[in-house]
């Protein structure tokens, strides 16, 4: 969590005191070799159809799980390809199981995470897969990876025909996953608190925040996600009492960079260049600095210490 000042009176006044601070939401060959078990995602199909595909991902997940190139290969199709984030492309059945057999020989102790957003039919006899892969190995930083697969049935069962890995466009994203939960802070008089949880899909973390300064009360939205415009992770705002946001946030080594602008009904912009700082699972640190009302620069407010709040 961040805190983005909010200033009172004339930005020209040397008497201009700050009236409250409001919370700034913050919260990562494996491809498809992440396909784990039982999981296939939820279709309007059921049924037989549904029923073949998850046998078919369940037979290269048993073959994964066992490090067994072989048992692995024979969920795909003789012609299939495999398309990697790095490398060229895998074509035929003999060529997957080599590659497979290379992996497992250099990637023991290989966990897996899969989270499967869609599962949709083409035709009666071809349905398609997205989702999202966490792959590591021997408590190596966990890689992050998006699938698509192309399943077909022939002569009644299905196999799989393509996979295609490429990088996770919300990789950025994930690394804020520990924000998910409830916070709260205390900035002067202002006491702050938020919750962060994730949109369905994940492909936005989602804050509900409200700043207290005794008997008034800000309530906001912000979300955090990717723009496919530009590809960078952006931040957007919204207040009940009619202010709006936006900013961009990037990692600098062990720690966040949010540079962000506020606009108020009044006419009043705010912008400033926050770090955030993870303490540890339980606490982060947020500094505001570059801090300017239109166009006045202010003195940087002293870091501020938010603290996870324990649910029962």
């Amino acid at each position: 969590m961040l805190e983005y000042p909010r200033y009172s009176g004339n930005p020209g006044s040397s008497k201009m005191q700050a009236m409250r601070t409001q919370a700034i939401g913050l919260t990562a060959l494996a491809g498809f070799l992440a396909l784990v078990s039982a999981t296939v995602g939820q279709s309007p199909r059921a049924g037989g159809e549904e029923a073949g595909i998850r046998q078919a991902l369940k037979g290269l997940a048993d073959g994964f799980a066992a490090g067994n190139a072989s048992q692995a290969a024979g969920a795909y199709s003789e012609n299939a390809e495999l398309y990697l984030e790095n490398g060229p492309p895998v074509r035929g059945k003999a060529a997957i199981r080599a590659a497979y057999a290379v992996y497992f020989k250099n990637n023991s102790g290989c966990k897996v995470a899969l989270e499967p957003h869609a599962l949709r039919f083409l035709s009666k006899d071809a349905a398609m897969e997205d989702g999202l892969m966490r792959v590591s190995a021997d408590g190596k930083e966990t890689v992050v990876h998006k699938y698509s697969i192309l399943l077909l049935r022939e002569e009644g069962k299905w196999l799989v025909a393509m996979v295609r890995e490429s990088p996770a466009p919300r990789a950025s994203l994930l690394e804020l996953e520990w924000l998910v939960g409830n916070w709260q802070a205390k900035q002067g008089a202002n006491d702050i608190t938020s919750k962060y949880e994730w949109m369905e899909g994940k492909t936005f973390l989602k804050c509900n925040f409200q700043v207290r300064e005794k008997d008034k009360v800000l309530h906001g939205l912000r979300l955090i996600g990717l723009d496919p415009a530009s590809g960078e992770l952006k931040i957007w705002t919204f207040e009940t009492h009619g202010g709006v946001g936006t900013g961009t946030i990037r990692k600098d080594g062990n720690r966040w960079v949010i540079e962000a602008v506020l606009n108020l009904p009044d006419g009043v912009e705010i912008s400033s260049s926050t770090i955030l700082s993870q303490v540890n699972e339980e606490s982060f640190s947020w500094l505001p600095t570059q801090v300017k009302v239109n166009e006045l620069s202010l003195p940087d407010l002293p870091p501020i210490v938010v603290r996870r709040v324990k649910t029962k």
